[in-house]
């Protein structure tokens, strides 16, 4: 009975230690777990990138305009300074969709992203051509009406490059799209801009950054003579400033489906835009311009980026309106993107 007894305690003994250790084992992995999320907080560019992560098992497609390189011979340099920012901090698979006029444009974008690749060290990502005249399809007419509607006539913005904007559900095998200008300079991960597709309204179809110059209180001069309340045009809040199309984020497969953004965007109701804002032969900025009221008249559309996402440097309107430019050009949020805008030049 002795020998019986001493095993049962001897079995009792092991039992009871073997609980200790899973007991041990599950308050470490605790431990461990809260303190990786505790050392890692929402706002932190870092986190984003591992919340975007998930968003991001699709390579994140990436489109720019690259047109006219043999008269604009600073577009090479200044995609050289995009890429690299871009793909050094990137932490997620990008592909580049390149928008190309018929001028050697696609050929000169990839041997500008080839070589950025191989100073980096880094595989060659897949590249696209999109000629920018395949994007208005059947709808070429609208295409050259808004460009009459949106620009004078031998103006830098009278050109077809400069109402890709509307067109941009017509893009093909792609979900999600972020239209980038190439005089931009990447302080944060790419993924961290990707994730806020999260943040998209039901409605929502694009995101963009506020323009931080006074440009369309400038264009808004006879609606906000007539309207002296009107928030349009004004820093309060900030996204009544006006929108900047150098960054943008397409939900493509939302747009195309927008019966709302469809409508926005015929020339009838663009024209009734021009009209209601009295902004007709003022506005000079391409689609911008046509997006800056859409944000006004439809902001469920839009998703607004915070300031830092898009961090305008153009100061041209500082001698225009020197008293309030820097109420417009004050940016409160930490830059994420340098945009170059106007020659302006990008901090080191």
């Amino acid at each position: 009975m002795l020998g019986v007894k001493s095993r049962v305690s001897a079995t009792q003994r092991v039992r009871r230690m073997s609980l200790g250790l899973i007991v041990i084992i599950l308050i470490l992995i605790a431990a461990w777990s809260h303190s990786t999320h505790d050392s890692c907080s929402s706002d932190e560019p870092s986190c984003n990138a591992e919340i975007a992560k998930p968003w991001a098992v699709e390579p994140v497609v990436i489109g720019f305009l690259f047109c006219r390189v043999d008269t604009h011979t600073s577009l090479k340099a200044k995609l050289r300074v995009m890429l690299e920012s871009l793909l050094q901090k990137a932490s997620v698979v990008v592909r580049f969709h390149v928008f190309v006029c018929e001028d050697g444009g696609y050929e000169a974008a990839v041997g500008v992203i080839t070589a950025v690749s191989d100073k980096l060290g880094i595989a060659v990502p897949e590249i696209s051509r999109q000629p920018v005249r395949s994007l208005f399809g059947s709808n070429l007419e609208q295409a050259r009406s808004l460009q009459q509607m949106l620009a004078r006539p031998g103006t830098y913005y009278h050109d077809e490059l400069f109402v890709v904007a509307p067109f941009l559900h017509n893009v093909q095998g792609v979900t999600r799209l972020i239209m980038l200008d190439v005089d931009l300079k990447f302080v944060a991960d790419i993924a961290d801009l990707h994730a806020e597709f999260r943040n998209f309204s039901e409605k929502s179809v694009m995101a963009l950054a506020p323009e931080l110059s006074p440009v369309y209180y400038h264009i808004l001069y006879n609606y906000r003579k007539k309207h002296p309340d009107s928030k349009f045009g004004s820093t309060s809040p900030k996204q009544m400033q006006g929108v900047n199309s150098g960054v943008i984020l397409v939900d493509v497969e939302k747009m195309r489906e927008s019966e709302e953004y469809r409508w926005v965007m015929e020339p009838a109701n663009v024209s009734r835009l021009l009209d209601t804002y009295e902004v007709r032969n003022r506005t000079h900025l391409g689609d911008q311009d046509l997006l800056a009221l859409m944000s006004f008249e439809h902001p469920e559309l839009i998703h607004f980026l915070d300031c830092g996402w898009n961090r305008v440097l153009c100061e041209f309107w500082r001698s225009v309106y020197p008293k309030i430019f820097d109420e417009y050009f004050y940016c409160d949020k930490s830059v994420k993107i340098y945009h170059g805008n106007c020659g302006s030049t990008i901090p080191d």
